[in-house]
């Protein structure tokens, strides 16, 4: 079985940043039974969240830091209406989430995800230099695990309902010709966590490459240090095999308390 990937010196130096940095890492480095049984709450519930929220790579380190001023109104039918359309299925995956199951959930949060998301991108930026290594048809099985994985941690973590909600802020300049949509999730409770997406326009609408948390740290780049770890150490099979795995477990795993 391929080793549990270890965080690397930049991605420790970025978790400290983060409040949810260190539960968001766990949605790959442990299973998602010893994750849902720390759970506490409220306070659990978002960290598991946030931790699918922040899905899936490194882009941040590739595509550097991101403006810092004031978001713009969003333009109609622009990025922030692509990132509104993926909150409102996630919103409908908790309402409904008992109702469907995971297989429902999954049915449902999989095009959205497909739609928001620039997964080829992602899962390229992710392995960073080994990806050049891999044969175009291992590229391919690769960004298709990643997709899995990615459809796994929505369908598994966004569940159950507790009154929360998104609100889009505005939009700003990301940085080499992307877009920054500002958003945040509020808890019943009043607490409200930043959600920033870096965003690119591609031949096929508005997709997000990264996605920045409290407005600052791009939890992104643990999962490049994941990434790297298990390639370095068990190869294309190795990570291939993990991350199955891991999607595999999140399709059994109870639902946020």
């Amino acid at each position: 079985m391929p080793e549990a990937p270890r965080l690397g010196a930049d991605a420790a130096r970025i978790a400290t940043v983060a409040r949810w940095g260190a539960a968001a890492s766990e949605a790959f480095v442990t299973s998602p039974r010893s994750h849902a049984e720390r759970r506490d709450g409220s306070s659990g519930r978002r960290r598991a969240r946030l931790a699918c929220l922040l899905p899936l790579l490194v882009v941040g380190l590739v595509l550097g830091p991101s403006a810092t001023a004031d978001p713009e109104p969003p333009a109609a039918g622009g990025a922030s209406a692509a990132i509104e359309r993926f909150h409102a299925t996630l919103l409908s995956a908790m309402k409904d989430g008992p109702k469907l199951g995971y297989a429902g959930r999954e049915k449902l949060v999989a095009p959205a995800v497909d739609q928001t998301f620039d997964l080829a991108f992602m899962t390229k930026a992710a392995l960073g230099r080994h990806w050049a290594t891999l044969d175009a048809a291992q590229q391919e099985q690769l960004t298709q695990a990643f997709r899995r994985w990615s459809v796994a941690n929505y369908a598994s973590q966004f569940a159950t309902f507790a009154g929360e909600r998104f609100e889009t802020l505005g939009e700003g300049e990301g940085g080499q010709g992307t877009t920054l949509v500002r958003t945040r999730i509020v808890e019943t409770d009043g607490k409200a966590t930043s959600l920033d997406y870096r965003m690119r326009e591609t031949p096929g609408g508005w997709r997000v490459v990264d996605v920045l948390l409290d407005g600052t740290v791009s939890q992104l780049a643990l999962y490049r240090a994941d990434y790297s770890s298990v390639f370095e150490r068990s190869g294309f099979e190795g990570l291939m095999a993990t991350l199955d795995e891991k999607s595999a477990n999140l399709a059994k795993a109870p639902p946020p308390r």
